[in-house]
C-alpha cells in the first residue's frame, strides 16, 4: 500500500497538524510496518504511528502556515508477512489521480 498525500495549511494562523490513514487488516499478520520513501521536507522531519486501523502521520516540529503545504509525502505500509491488503474498504483508500480535497466525515 502506498499513500502520497500533501497537506494545506487553512486559516490565518500557523496549526499543527497530524494525519491519519485508515486501513483494514484483511487477514494475514497482525504486525503492519511503515516507511516513508520521500518528503520534500525530507523523510526525518516526518513521524509514523501504526495504532488500530490507522497509520497516523505528524511531523518533529515547527508548524503549517496558513496557505503553506508540505509537498509531496510518500509512504508506504507492508504486513509483516508481506500479505496483500484489499484496500476497496479501506476508508482512506480513494481512487484519485491527482490531489483533491477530502470530502468524506472527519473519522476519530
Amino acid at each position: 500500500m502506498e499513500p502520497t498525500t500533501a497537506i494545506l495549511g487553512e486559516g490565518e494562523t500557523p496549526a499543527s497538524v497530524r494525519l491519519r490513514y485508515w486501513f483494514t487488516r484483511d487477514g494475514g499478520s497482525s504486525t503492519v510496518n511503515s516507511w516513508c520513501d520521500y518528503a520534500r521536507m525530507g523523510c526525518e522531519a516526518i513521524t509514523r504511528r501504526i495504532a488500530g486501523g490507522y497509520l497516523e502521520v505528524g511531523f518533529t516540529g515547527g508548524t503549517l502556515a496558513a496557505g503553506a503545504s508540505t509537498g509531496d509525502i510518500q509512504l508506504r505500509l507492508a504486513k509483516a508477512d508481506w500479505s496483500v491488503f484489499n484496500e476497496a474498504n479501506d476508508y482512506s483508500h480513494g481512487s484519485a489521480t491527482r490531489y483533491a480535497d477530502w470530502t468524506r466525515p472527519r473519522r476519530t
